[in-house]
């Protein structure tokens, strides 16, 4: 047997002919189905589970479209929805950035957990802190002293207010607050890409926006004054119609600005978490002096009014629900139907149906967004001349030199005492390398094994 163990098709049918022997014009028109018989063998004998995926998505409808092509899966599995039980955020489509600032002492990475996923990039010496936090592990130390330290995230067309409805909100705890202090902003010094900044000015919280999408900053209301140094307090901007307002802890702050024709956003800058940008002019400006933790921005939705409210007492959500995941029982379609008849009867969902190879119906129909996980088995791509390296081909070569072998044997006139040690060697390696992937023991297939990973597609 060679002694790689890895095939490409090329390599494939150099083996199988080096074995064969086989020139005929038999064999070089079979080649292909000999090869796609052999991995039907081996894939049946090795279990699909290796090659289960999971699909994420948000349910909202009661019927939910999913791009599945029939070619690719072999059937679904299981349906379940993601974190039920919990205080989930009904207006989470509408979040355009969710950071919880969470991670190790001194990690220069964090995750935006909103469904747009921005890459926030740790400038300079800026990291997180385990010393300070108001929720999770961590909060970003920006006390460093030195506002070229600072969080950046690149422009999306997502961040543009316009003239609609947006709150911006995080929680800060202020170590300075003499002179001009930026916590977060997506504006900068120059002119015509100015957006809006939120800011500790001298102890008083101001929000700097431009009247126009444009041009300087120019408006810079003034709230009310913020806690004392070393108090973890929640700082909230509003947009609400032509409204502009702010709460510090869920109290009303100062005056309601009347913002009526005034459209905030414009130009392509990033958001700054820590200072201020000066559109490259400059370094940085304002350092924050403080710590920061969970940031969020949602874009179309004014989440208060201009009464008071309750802060929550938990991080903000990072899905529509929160909590455990429940598992949807698997139904007929017509059962289903029968179960709820009634679009409009909506509830948590119960049951879920494959409607048709490309789409899985649950009822009741969902009364609120929630994510889902779709578990299913997936086809692994095939060898052929135009696709010469598959999983098959990389981690279980050996396997499918032999399962052709077989296979072969169905096109041409193969040794009867090949065939049987064809057979007994394809039988003693399938029951290892399958006790392998399951990971019921360890050998020395370290190959397989790492490759053998639940693959995980949005």
């Amino acid at each position: 047997m060679p002694s790689t163990t890895s095939f490409t098709y090329d390599e494939l049918i150099a083996a199988l002919d080096d074995w064969l022997e086989e020139t005929s014009a038999e064999w070089t028109a079979n080649q292909n189905k000999i090869v796609s018989l052999g991995e039907t063998r081996l894939m049946t004998d090795l279990n699909f589970e290796i090659f289960d995926r999971v699909i994420n998505g948000a349910l909202t409808p009661d019927q939910y479209v999913q791009d599945i092509k029939p070619s690719d899966w072999q059937g679904t599995r299981s349906l379940h929805l993601q974190g039920l039980g919990g205080s989930g955020d009904s207006d989470f489509s509408d979040v355009v950035l969710l950071t919880s600032l969470d991670g190790a002492d001194g990690a220069t990475t964090a995750d935006d957990e909103s469904i747009f996923n921005h890459t926030l990039s740790f400038q300079n010496i800026i990291a997180l802190t385990t010393s300070f936090q108001k929720f999770g592990t961590a909060s970003l130390d920006a006390t460093t002293g030195d506002p070229t330290n600072f969080i950046e995230i690149a422009d999306d067309p997502a961040f543009q207010f316009g003239s609609g409805d947006w709150t911006i909100e995080f929680y800060v705890n202020a170590q300075d607050q003499v002179g001009g202090h930026d916590y977060i902003n997506h504006a900068d010094g120059g002119s015509g890409t100015n957006n809006w900044s939120v800011l500790n000015s001298n102890g008083s919280l101001q929000f700097g926006y431009s009247s126009d999408g444009g041009g300087s900053l120019g408006n810079f209301p003034f709230f009310g004054a913020m806690a004392a140094n070393g108090v973890w307090q929640l700082v909230s901007i509003t947009r609400s119609g032509n409204d502009l307002f702010a709460h510090i802890d869920g109290v009303k702050s100062g005056a309601t600005v009347d913002v009526t024709g005034i459209t905030i956003g414009g130009g392509s800058i990033p958001i700054n978490i820590g200072s201020r940008n000066e559109s490259g002019a400059t370094p940085n400006i304002s350092e924050a002096d403080a710590y920061i933790d969970e940031v969020r921005i949602t874009v179309g939705v004014a989440r208060y009014t201009t009464a008071n409210f309750t802060p929550s007492t938990a991080p903000f959500p990072n899905s529509a629900s929160d909590g455990p995941r429940v598992y949807l029982e698997r139904r007929t379609y017509e059962y289903c139907l029968d179960y709820e008849p009634d679009e409009t009867l909506t509830a948590q969902p119960k049951y879920y149906a494959e409607f048709t190879e490309t789409e899985f119906f649950v009822v009741p129909p969902p009364d609120i967004a929630y994510g889902f996980d779709l578990r299913q088995i997936q086809t692994p791509n095939a060898l052929g001349p135009g696709n010469q390296t598959t999983w098959l081909g990389t981690n279980a070569g050996d396997m499918l030199l032999y399962a052709c072998l077989i296979a072969s044997d169905e096109f041409l006139i193969s040794d009867p005492q090949d065939l049987a040690t064809w057979r007994q060697s394809y039988g003693e390696l399938v029951p290892a390398r399958k006790l392998e992937l399951r990971r019921q023991w360890r050998g020395d297939y370290s190959p397989v094994k790492e490759a053998a990973r639940t693959v995980g597609l949005t």
